[in-house]
């Protein structure tokens, strides 16, 4: 064992302090730009982290429309470097491409969604892969019979010839184990980091158009999302609170290719008749996320999976009262000080949750010692360093 060191997954690595500069890429291949939520958004965030940390960071992008210009920008002010290679927009032949070409001589290659490519090349350094979920296994219908195909060979292909396989959470590394057996690469967790500088907005400022209480949910439309419960939960909770809306933010499912499941929530919206009391927003900029983040009466996330759940963590991060369901990874990553509804599907208890919160003080769920500590532990930072002692360990067995 190093001296100062401990233990994360299967290795026995050094203090962040005996970490020294690494030169390390960060594939942008999957990146669709306000597609893939918080995956592109952890992205740019370790990425920061990392420059945070001093390292020697590359963008691999296969062309520019892989990085919208603020990411680029901002990455590129930080230190980074971005390399555009082989023009390809198929993700996984511009990886293929990078990975046969790649002359750069990296200390490590983190490939942060899933895909290891196949092509070998010693200059790549030890190869990092990213696991958020398997959600293809507990959810199939969210995906084509093609998709889960090839989820079902390359996760195996990936579990078993990476260097090493981040888990993003506690209950991802454990689904993993359930799921797959004698796995030839190490699994180790390393949570998400959060940016919430990217949510700065003026003192004061408010989301033009919502000036009285509402509760907040972030979700693109997928139907594990659970969003039709949250709904009724509002239809019965406006009966009491007559000025309340609820403010869905999020992607449709039209456009996430996920079947109509914005069709079936208008439906029941109108089944209902609360149409003048629920507000779609879609993709919004992030000054406009933080600030509906910071006035929100409450924040719900009544989700039925997660491998980690990026938006109670953010809304957490700024202060703001939060209820989540009781799932494993919620409870994990809010680090047991949100409020938790036991059944995700129960609207009753939905009910009950928020109505205890929109009547009693607003600090009852959100508070500054929360936020605090919340933030300290899913800084970019605190987050990167993990990766650096991680590839420490790689480079130096």
């Amino acid at each position: 064992m190093l001296n100062g060191a401990h233990s994360v997954g299967r290795f026995d690595v050094a203090g962040a302090g005996a970490v020294k500069s690494m030169r390390i890429a960060l594939s942008a291949n999957f990146v669709k730009p306000g597609r893939v939520g918080g995956v592109e958004q952890a992205f740019y965030n370790l990425a920061l982290g990392l420059l945070d940390c001093g390292a020697d960071v590359t963008i691999v992008a296969a062309t520019p429309s892989r990085l919208p210009e603020a990411a680029r920008s901002s990455l590129i002010s930080q230190g980074a470097k971005i390399e555009y290679v082989g023009g390809l927009e198929n993700r996984f032949l511009a990886e293929e491409y990078f990975a046969a070409s790649c002359r750069g001589g990296f200390d490590a290659t983190i490939f942060p969604n899933y895909y290891l490519p196949l092509a070998t090349n010693s200059r790549l350094g030890k190869k990092i892969v990213i696991i958020h979920d398997l959600q293809h296994l507990h959810y199939p219908n969210n995906f084509s019979l093609k998709k889960k195909l090839w989820l079902r060979y390359n996760l195996a292909r990936s579990l078993n010839g990476s260097d090493a396989v981040v888990c993003i959470s506690d209950a991802t590394h454990r689904d993993i184990q359930t799921h797959y057996t004698g796995l030839n690469s190490p699994l180790v967790t390393i949570h998400n980091a959060v940016d919430w500088s990217r949510f700065d907005v003026a003192p004061g400022d408010r989301a033009e158009g919502f000036d009285g209480p509402y509760i907040l949910s972030v979700a693109h439309h997928f139907p594990h999302k659970n969003l039709e419960t949250l709904i009724s939960a509002t239809a019965k909770l406006a009966r009491n609170f007559p000025n309340l809306r609820l403010v869905l933010v999020g992607q449709a499912s039209t456009k996430l290719g996920s079947g109509n499941y914005t069709g079936e929530l208008k439906a029941i919206i109108n089944e209902l008749g609360v149409d003048d009391i629920v507000k779609f927003t879609g993709h919004i900029d992030d000054a406009t996320l933080g600030s509906l983040y910071r006035s929100a009466s409450v924040f719900c996330f009544p989700s039925l999976f997660e491998g980690f759940g990026l938006p109670p963590v953010e809304a957490m991060g700024l202060g703001t009262s939060t209820i989540v369901s009781d799932i494993a990874a919620l409870r994990e990553v809010t680090l047991g000080r949100a409020k938790y509804v036991s059944d995700p599907l129960s609207v009753d208890e939905w009910v009950e949750q928020i109505h205890a919160v929109l009547s009693g003080p607003r600090s009852l769920v959100g508070s500054t010692s929360i936020a605090e500590t919340i933030r300290e532990a899913y800084s970019r930072r605190a987050i990167a360093e993990k990766y650096l002692e991680l590839i420490h360990a790689l480079v130096v067995r």
